[in-house]
């Protein structure tokens, strides 16, 4: 937390797509309080979740601190760890899968054509592991790609526009519009 930061739109636009990228994968629609909590909890200071709605107000946005990104990814990793642990407990309460056979998306189901390509991935690298956290630090440093050889720049997703809402459980966050 220092000095004061001016930055341009699309940088700002950056930063957005960032935090409300992790905010919702790792906290789900009303990620804005949790995410709150946890700068709190890694900071050491107190961080409200008006502070996180500021960033995202339809009419003059607060620009999203550049320390919030420095900090981001190790929620991020904490997130994801969370997030394995309740898997495989809710894999371990349906070890037979949930299914019914023959569902849409199982292996045996009749006249659907296997999804795979080539070996599985277990048989094509049997005693590599992959990183998870190694590779969202990596995703993380890298920040937006630009354009590959020639090719247009992938256009960054226009943001989601969202309504005050009132919730006796979190009080007033902002919701996305169902149109």
């Amino acid at each position: 937390m220092g000095a004061r930061e001016f930055t341009d739109g699309p940088e700002r636009l950056r930063r957005m797509t960032i935090v409300e990228a992790v905010g919702s994968r790792v906290y789900g629609p009303l990620w804005q309080t949790p995410l709150a909590e946890a700068i709190s909890a890694a900071t050491g200071r107190s961080f409200g979740r008006a502070r996180v709605s500021q960033w995202f107000q339809e009419t003059t946005p607060k620009p999203v601190p550049a320390w919030v990104l420095e900090i981001l990814p190790a929620i991020a990793r904490e997130g994801a760890a969370r997030l394995r642990v309740a898997a495989d407990e809710l894999d371990a309460m349906f070890p037979e899968g949930g299914a019914p056979p023959g569902a849409q998306g199982e292996p045996e189901a009749d006249g659907e054509p296997p999804r795979e390509s080539g070996l599985p991935a277990a048989e094509a690298a049997p005693d590599v592991e992959f990183d998870l956290d190694g590779f969202m630090q990596q995703v993380m440093e890298a920040g937006p790609s630009g354009p590959i050889d020639g090719e247009e720049a992938m256009p960054v997703p226009p943001p989601v526009e969202t309504i005050p809402v009132w919730s006796s459980h979190v009080g007033w966050y902002r919701s996305p519009v169902r149109r």
